[in-house]
This record gives C-alpha cells, sequence and structure tokens, in this order.
C-alpha cells in the first residue's frame, strides 16, 4: 500500500525531505520507496480509515521483557502482526477492526492509544510476532 511515509523527530516527512501531512497523499510512497530513501529517523505508516488499525502500548517493556499487563492484552487477541516502537519501552499491535475515533486511555496499568485514521505510526522493523493483520474486536477495548 502506498501509504509509508519518513519520520524525523517524530513529525512526518516526505521522501524528498520537507514534511509530510497525513492527509495528502501526494506525500505518501511505497515501503520499498520509503525504505530505500536513506532520510530521516524511519518509515512510519498512514492510518486512513480503511480498517487497518494500531494499538500504541506506551512503558509496557522494560530490559526486553514485556510486562503481564502488556502480555494479557496481546493473547486476549487473534495471533496479529506486533513490533517493538522506537523507544524500544513499548509495543504496536497492528490488525484490522473499526475504531472511530482515536483513543488514548489507562486500563489494567497500561498506557494505551488505539487508532485507526488520522494518524501515522512508526513501523520499526524490531518485531515480536511476525503474523498477518488479524480482526481485532475492539469494542470491549474502547468501549
Amino acid at each position: 500500500m502506498p501509504r509509508w511515509i519518513l519520520h524525523k523527530d517524530k513529525r512526518p516527512m516526505s521522501l524528498k525531505g520537507w514534511w509530510s501531512s497525513i492527509n495528502d497523499a501526494s506525500t505518501w510512497a511505497s515501503y520499498e520507496d520509503a525504505r530505500q530513501a536513506g532520510k530521516g529517523d524511519g518509515v512510519g505508516f498512514v492510518l486512513n480509515g480503511d480498517g487497518i488499525v494500531c494499538i500504541d502500548l506506551d512503558d509496557c517493556v522494560l530490559d526486553g521483557v514485556i510486562s503481564d499487563e502488556a502480555q494479557n492484552l496481546i493473547n486476549s487477541f487473534p495471533k496479529t502482526f506486533v513490533e517493538l516502537s522506537p523507544s524500544r519501552r513499548g509495543l504496536h499491535l497492528w490488525g484490522l477492526g473499526n475504531v472511530g475515533a482515536g483513543r488514548r486511555f489507562e486500563r489494567d496499568g497500561l498506557k494505551i492509544e488505539v487508532y485507526g485514521t488520522g494518524r501515522y505510526l512508526t513501523v520499526t522493523g524490531r518485531t515480536l510476532i511476525k503474523a498477518p493483520l488479524a480482526e481485532l474486536q475492539l469494542e470491549d477495548l474502547v468501549g
């Protein structure tokens, strides 16, 4: 999907080096082109409301060990793609679902953000679970 961008200091950046917009598809690229651009701090994926969602868990990995609360949340979903965040202290769970507006909340000691549109998230390639994107039933999580 040509929804890849670069990022610098967590700000979206186009392959040409100027700041990008998550609302302007003309500043997005293919994964291969973004990966090979050699600019910025890495790549990110734009969520545009087509059903691809990301659950961003902050501060749930300590010295490479996933907290019990985060592991329980991961285990509550079907097997899906999970990677370490850029800080290596958080996780990104990627899947398919319906989120509507993004949400940020705490539950069971976890700092949780859930997004499906109007955002981009960094993609690190530090994969913990390599699996196709699974259908995530998010109603119980986001209420």
